[in-house]
């Protein structure tokens, strides 16, 4: 499943402009996709910038799995984050 620009990351809160900020992102993707170099396309576009943190939410036929990434790189076409840690997987 393809990502979809319709369904980004959001911030969460208010956070500063100057600091790393923390993105929450919600969605059927799995760890391995949401930390690979080409998955986000429009994190510039959005705000993102390299140090900052995203806590990615899986969620599939009612099953949670959350695992924490950081922001690598911010381009054009793609946002890089590391390949995340699995903190939570519950049903």
């Amino acid at each position: 499943m393809a990502y979809e620009t319709g369904n980004p990351p959001h911030l969460s809160g208010d956070q500063p402009v100057s600091a790393p900020r923390t993105w929450k992102y919600n969605s059927t993707h799995v760890q391995a996709v949401v930390g690979t170099s080409d998955h986000i396309s429009n994190g510039q576009d959005i705000g993102m910038s390299p140090g900052d943190t995203v806590i990615a939410v899986e969620s599939t036929l009612g099953t949670y799995k959350t695992s924490m990434h950081s922001v690598t790189v911010v381009a054009a076409t793609y946002t890089s984050l590391t390949t995340g840690l699995l903190v939570s997987s519950a049903s």
